[in-house]
C-alpha cells in the first residue's frame, strides 16, 4: 500500500493495486466482447422488417 504524505498513516491507494497487464488486458476483451453480444441481441430484437 502507499503511505500517505503523513508517513505513518497507509492508505490504499489504485495505482498500488493494480492487476497484472495480462489480466487488464483478458478484461478488456470479454467487456469489449460482451458489449458486441448486447448490441447485437439488441438490434436483433428490436430491428424488425416494417410492413409499409
Amino acid at each position: 500500500m502507499a503511505r500517505t504524505r503523513g508517513g505513518d498513516e497507509a492508505a490504499w491507494s489504485p495505482v498500488s493495486a493494480r492487476a497484472p497487464l495480462a489480466v487488464r488486458i483478458l478484461l478488456l476483451v470479454l467487456a469489449f466482447a460482451a458489449m458486441v453480444a448486447f448490441a447485437a441481441t439488441l438490434a436483433r430484437v428490436t430491428l424488425t422488417p416494417s410492413a409499409a
